[in-house]
């Protein structure tokens, strides 16, 4: 929810496999005026059958980022699966950049991220990574790492 822009977005997980993220506006049920359009849609993994067990969605100005924990029954490692998709929502529904990796499913093990401005993204996986989201026709690009 981005009140300054009169933004909503939710995210639809329905049998842990279809994730929907619809934008509206704050104060009606309408189309947000400066979306791409009604719904922004994951990358089609549907032959890997990877289920969605945690997400968490934030935004901030022209970008939305979904991360995702994801389980696979054909996973065989207690490792974690997560995927980070990043949208222009103004300018597009679909997205082609996409992060993703495998952490160590220990307890204390922190997942996040946050934007850094219009054109950066922190991540935070056992390390810091800064990533530059200038270009969304790609997959991020990675500046450094901590």
């Amino acid at each position: 929810m981005d009140p300054t822009q009169n933004l909503i977005a939710v995210v639809y997980v329905v049998d842990y496999k279809t994730v929907y993220i619809n934008l509206g506006t704050l104060d009606g049920d309408v189309i947000h005026p400066q979306a791409a359009g009604e719904r922004l849609l994951l990358l089609d993994d549907s032959e890997k059958h990877h289920k969605t067990i945690n997400a968490k969605l934030k935004g901030l100005g022209r970008h939305i980022a979904l991360w995702r924990r994801l389980d696979d029954e054909n996973w065989t490692s207690s490792d974690e699966k997560w995927q980070l998709q990043i949208w222009d929502w103004q300018h597009s529904t679909t997205s082609n950049s996409i992060l993703s990796g495998v952490v160590s499913n220990r307890p204390n093990t922190t997942i996040d991220f946050c934007f850094l401005g219009n054109n950066r993204l922190l991540v935070i996986i056992d390390n810091l990574k800064l990533y530059s989201i200038e270009d969304m026709s790609q997959a991020p690009d990675c500046w450094r790492v901590s």
